[in-house]
């Protein structure tokens, strides 16, 4: 029989080793991503205010189109979200936040960033923002 190639430490799976093969790779990784950050940071800055980042990173892993290096414009304010909140909020109530967060879940309604799990502190932040355009 031949010699049996490879590392030992990893082929008998010894954790230490196995951690010292991790770190090592973490750290390469880090390399490669200080060395090119000048190319990426600064896109990231501008995409991930208006960006859920999943789609920060679909964006900055492939191809930079030329229309999404450009300057983003204002936002329409958008009044349907917390109308649907006030409204809710009103047909009950005692209904705590976290309710909130489970009926627009049912209801298939996407966060304000496009997610589909709700938080409560979103929902907090829209019924504020109902409370300021007099819906509540």
């Amino acid at each position: 029989m031949g010699r049996v190639g490879g590392n030992p430490g990893l082929r008998a799976k010894d954790p230490e080793v196995l951690r010292m093969v991790r770190l090592a790779r973490q750290d390469g990784y880090m390399e490669r991503l200080n060395e090119n950050a000048q190319d990426w940071v600064h896109h990231v800055r501008r995409l991930r205010p208006d960006m859920a980042w999943e789609d920060v990173l679909r964006i900055i892993n492939g191809p930079l189109p030329a229309e999404v290096l450009g300057r983003a414009g204002r936002r329409e304010t958008d009044d349907r979200l917390p109308a649907i909140v006030a409204a809710i909020k009103e047909a009950d109530p005692e209904i705590t936040l976290q309710a909130i967060c489970e009926r627009l879940g049912s209801m298939r309604e996407r966060t304000p960033r496009g997610r589909t799990s709700w938080q409560p502190s979103s929902v907090r932040m829209l019924l504020e923002r109902a409370e300021r355009l007099g819906l509540l």
